[in-house]
């Protein structure tokens, strides 16, 4: 559905825009130069006063209105006579043929400064560059340093010779392999032993102390960043040598009492010790576990004389 809007001057109902739209088209505040400084400074607002099924027709009737608005002296912001969508130009044959010819980058002096310019097209130059990014690879016992010594030996075309290497084996029953250059080692943090000091013990990884101690890793990577627990417990790697001063946590553990597969705790941290959890870990279970949907399906826990939620179904 298309139709017709008018923007027009509150205290003087005076037409100063007229356009075709659909959708929220008639919405749009920001347009042409005239109309943007328009609005600014006086109280306007906008009305759509036809509809048409046919684009064409709109367009044309668009043209219709504007032309009278103008006779009367409104419309001032309208810089065409619209009936083509906000443009009055067209991109015909003429104009194109015309960009063509007049189009720097397609002059013939244009062309050669940039041939003569290409570093490519030095053959050395190319023949380097095919070096540097060619990747050495066997066939048989045959050694190639690129796809064009192998395609030229073989007659084939390159992209059957990738085709080789990436299934690893030749028509002809030839391996296909490309040859390592350089080994990649490992990257080693620290070359002296590292491990993890927690409660007095050792430990090689946080993956490990999070198994044994019963944890969630992502706290335990929070602790190591602070040097210590939330509690104040001393977690540190053997070779950080940094000086930690312990911060008791702002929060606190709320005192609500909750329950876990039907068995009553006085708080959530009792809870957690209890299951041996992390804190954070309980919060899951409390939001999470009482959901058949969660993955938490073996635990039901939720907070002492907890009111049931209000969802939009139950209105």
């Amino acid at each position: 559905m298309f139709y017709i809007y008018e923007w027009y001057n509150i205290d003087t109902n005076e037409v100063f825009y007229v356009g075709k739209g659909v959708y929220n088209r008639y919405r749009v505040k920001k347009r042409n130069k005239l109309f943007n400084e328009y609005i600014k400074t006086h109280k306007c607002d906008v009305r759509i006063i036809e509809y048409y099924n046919d684009e064409l027709m709109c367009f044309k009737r668009e043209e219709e209105l504007i032309d009278n608005y103008k006779k009367i002296g409104q419309c001032q912001c309208n810089c065409v006579f619209g009936g083509c969508g906000g443009v009055k130009t067209y991109w015909t044959k003429e104009m194109k043929e015309k960009m063509s010819k007049e189009n720097p980058m397609k002059a013939q002096e244009q062309r050669e400064r940039m041939s003569v310019n290409n570093p490519m097209k030095n053959p050395e130059v190319a023949r380097k560059v095919g070096e540097k990014h060619s990747k050495p690879f066997y066939i048989g016992n045959v050694k190639y340093n690129n796809l064009r010594e192998a395609s030229e030996f073989y007659k084939i075309k390159q992209t059957s010779i990738a085709y080789w290497l990436k299934k690893g084996v030749s028509p002809f029953g030839e391996k296909c392999y490309h040859i390592i250059k350089k080994e990649i080692k490992p990257k080693i943090i620290n070359k002296e032993e590292c491990y993890i000091i927690f409660r007095n013990k050792r430990f090689k990884s946080i993956r490990e102390i999070a198994e044994k101690e019963h944890l969630n890793h992502y706290t335990l990577g929070r602790w190591l960043k602070n040097g210590f627990s939330s509690t104040g417990e001393y977690i540190r790697y053997s070779n950080d040598k940094k000086e930690y001063k312990y911060v008791k946590p702002n929060k606190t553990h709320t005192n609500k009492p909750i329950k876990v597969n039907g068995k009553i705790y006085n708080s959530i941290l009792d809870a957690s010790k209890d299951l041996k959890v992390s804190y954070e870990t309980m919060r899951k279970y409390l939001k999470y576990g009482a959901n058949d949907k969660s993955k938490y399906k073996n635990i039901i826990c939720e907070y002492v004389n907890q009111q049931p939620s209000t969802s939009l179904n139950d209105l």
